[in-house]
């Protein structure tokens, strides 16, 4: 037996969405978080970088000398893994050290995914 599909229109799909965020009061900051994070993921030389931070903690020079970027690349893309949550920084002297800001597990099944 199949199911019946049924189409909303535009009022009861506004509806929809109106009850979603009723229920969940946070949806529209955990959807813009998640975006954040899908957005850091997407890019090849991010996933490298969040590869060797989970590693070990490195300093932006590293970053720049393994991932033969121009200093303003790597520096963009360290905002984009800072601003979604999956980096912090920190000061040492004159080095600026980069260290994971979640669980390393799940980095690490998402570097895992990206090879399957």
């Amino acid at each position: 037996m199949s199911k019946q599909m049924i189409i909303l229109n535009q009022s009861e799909s506004r509806q929809l969405l109106s009850r979603l965020k009723e229920q969940h009061p946070g949806l529209r900051e955990d959807v813009q978080r998640s975006a954040n994070v899908y957005k850091a993921l997407g890019d090849p030389q991010r996933l490298m970088m969040l590869a060797m931070i989970l590693e070990r903690d490195c300093c932006k020079c590293e970053l720049l000398d393994a991932l033969d970027g121009a200093p303003s690349t790597i520096t963009h893309h360290v905002n984009i893994l800072e601003k979604a949550g999956l980096i912090a920084s920190r000061r040492e002297g004159k080095y600026t050290m980069y260290s994971l800001f979640m669980d390393a597990d799940q980095v690490r099944q998402w570097l895992k995914g990206c090879g399957e």
